[in-house]
């Protein structure tokens, strides 16, 4: 999610925020990740939270006037809550309990 939100950044014209080794690593179509390749899990959610302070400081100030631009972002954060549904689903099939109540 996190390099993905990256194209986001960069379509609303922002400064991204992955560095270019995990980009690489994790875009779509790369090789496939293994436990010898994968980022620390620590690592990557600290990339996940430096890009939310980009996205939130660039939707902030964005003037989304563009019906079409509008869209392709939009397409972005269904992109990101679809991913978001599929790891509360993971969450509940290795027994934790489910954060919504």
């Amino acid at each position: 999610m996190t390099v993905t939100r990256d194209k986001a950044l960069e379509l609303l014209g922002s400064e991204k925020c992955c560095p270019p080794d995990m980009y690489e690593k994790y875009k779509r179509g790369s090789d496939e990740i293994t436990s010898d390749t994968a980022m620390q899990f620590e690592e990557i959610v600290s990339w996940y939270n430096k890009s939310q302070k980009l996205v939130e400081a660039v939707t902030t100030t964005f003037n989304f006037h563009d019906l079409e631009f509008t869209k392709r972002i939009q397409f972005f954060a269904f992109h990101e809550a679809y991913h978001v549904g599929q790891l509360g689903i993971m969450r509940r099939f290795v027994g934790k309990e489910g954060v919504i109540k």
